[in-house]
């Protein structure tokens, strides 16, 4: 015995609604856990205790001496190659003017 098309497209309709309705509650499921982890860890940092209070470094902090040679090095290098680009411009630009 067939159903007509309407009472297909019904049952169908159903079929898809109980889908949805198991993926939200499976999304409702996962939730709650991420939510129990998140409280869990706001548990554990509300039981956070300090040992000692933190103190300055003795010693500086910063970059050391081959750094800066490093540093200093590329940009001397850098600025002469300007220099060399620019004195040539304009030494080439003197030769134009004189023809």
């Amino acid at each position: 015995m067939a159903l007509p098309k309407e009472q297909v497209a019904l049952l169908n309709q159903m079929n898809a609604l109980k889908r949805q309705e198991n993926d939200l509650n499976a999304q409702v499921a996962a939730n709650a856990a991420q939510m129990g982890l998140a409280q869990a860890s706001l548990k554990a940092l509300q039981t956070t205790r300090i040992i000692r209070p933190s103190s300055p470094s003795i010693e500086p902090v910063g970059p050391g001496k081959a750094v800066f040679i490093v540093i200093g090095a590329l940009m001397g290098l850098m600025l002469s190659v300007f220099y060399v680009l620019l004195t040539h411009a304009l030494a080439s630009g003197k030769g134009r003017d004189a023809r």
